[in-house]
């Protein structure tokens, strides 16, 4: 079972029939550690092949399924909460990421799974906020005094808040990238693209949502489940291309000033999932009069020979030399393009000189 294989079920699920049972145990395997497990049973399930799975590898998608369907009751149940204390003092929280996706019921919400939710607010309500969270049950996690620091003052988020009776993690945004990265997107720019679900609950307009996951893969230094966010952003393209042209979210890219991402985005995905968006981007960009990113041969050598592969599902039954070494140069990227060399350098000594302490004196040295 190779990676080329796995993938290839993500565009053509019926290959399942050529599986080996010996096949079926690696591709359990490899599903699972990207967190894809769940989301290849709906696969599988919209295209009407679960009856064509092994009772024992049937087994493993159906208790995934039945694990993320805990977390979107448990996200609804949050969310709910969520809305009506912070309502109490009309504050509206806008949820991002996989919360968004299970309120709005896209389709890439069936079988995701994720580790917190996430929600948006403006800046001058984030003190308010902190109070309030300590008022229902929340409670800043443990962090030491340079990690809050680095929240606080580098972050584009509050350091993480956790529920004391229900273990839940929310991350509080006040933008979509850290400040300390010079790509500064203005709060207006947030707070003018809203959509209202059906439900009443606030999330970023289609294309910023779609924006922000691209924004997020790419930006990001930790690759490990990486095509997680890439079958996300697949599936919502798909979405937009139901009702629309890529239109307006190359203006909005344009606009926010990631051209760049969202062509790594859109190449990326054709050449994933074998579609033609780069070519629709290419002509509205050209009826647009949009030429601010001028695309070279570099460009797309470093995505087809380094991204390419640093996105690909990671596992160690699959994992090649050079995966692995291209998962370390966006790690290196993704600091790179969220710190200053002035800041990121220090910070990286300081984190490696804090990580050899915590090794010889335990992990809570650190802690308050």
């Amino acid at each position: 079972m190779t990676l080329p294989n796995i993938i290839q079920l993500f565009t053509t699920p019926s290959n399942i029939h050529k599986l080996s049972l010996e096949n079926w145990q690696t591709l359990i395997r490899v599903l699972r550690g990207n967190d894809l497990l769940a989301s290849f049973y709906y696969l599988l399930d919209r295209e009407l092949l679960l009856n064509h799975v092994p009772h024992f590898a049937l087994k493993h998608l159906e208790s995934a399924e039945i694990y993320a369907k805990r977390q979107t009751q448990q996200i609804h149940l949050e969310s709910e909460s969520l809305v009506q204390f912070l309502g109490n003092a009309d504050i509206q929280p806008i949820f991002l990421k996989g919360a968004a996706y299970v309120l709005r019921k896209d389709i890439n919400h069936y079988g995701r799974v994720m580790s917190d939710i996430d929600i948006l607010v403006p800046y001058s309500q984030l003190s308010l906020i902190e109070n309030i969270l300590k008022q229902n049950d929340w409670v800043e996690k443990t962090l030491d005094d340079y990690d809050e620091q680095y929240y606080r003052q580098w972050a584009h988020e509050l350091p993480p808040y956790q529920h004391i009776y229900r273990g839940t993690t929310l991350d509080i945004h006040h933008t979509l990238l850290p400040p300390i990265s010079g790509k500064l997107i203005p709060e207006n720019e947030l707070l003018s693209n809203l959509q209202t679900t059906n439900d009443g609950y606030l999330t970023l307009s289609p294309e910023l949502i779609i924006l922000h996951s691209v924004i997020h893969l790419f930006y990001n230094e930790d690759f490990t489940k990486s095509f997680r966010d890439v079958w996300d952003i697949h599936l919502l393209l798909m979405e937009l291309e139901k009702h629309s042209d890529l239109t307006s979210l190359i203006k909005l890219s344009e606009r926010l000033g990631f051209s760049d991402t969202l062509y790594i985005a859109l190449k990326l995905r054709d050449k994933i999932f074998s579609t033609s968006s780069l070519g629709n981007y290419h002509r509205a960009q050209s009826s647009l009069h949009l030429l601010n990113y001028r695309y070279s041969k570099w460009t797309d050598l470093f995505i087809n020979n380094v991204i390419y592969f640093a996105i690909l599902p990671s596992h160690d039954l699959v994992d090649s030399y050079w995966s692995r070494c291209s998962r370390f140069i966006m790690f290196i990227r993704g600091h790179v393009l969220k710190m200053p060399l002035k800041i990121l350098l220090p910070h990286l000594a300081r984190k490696s000189y804090r990580y050899l302490v915590t090794l010889l004196l335990g992990r809570y040295h650190y802690e308050k």
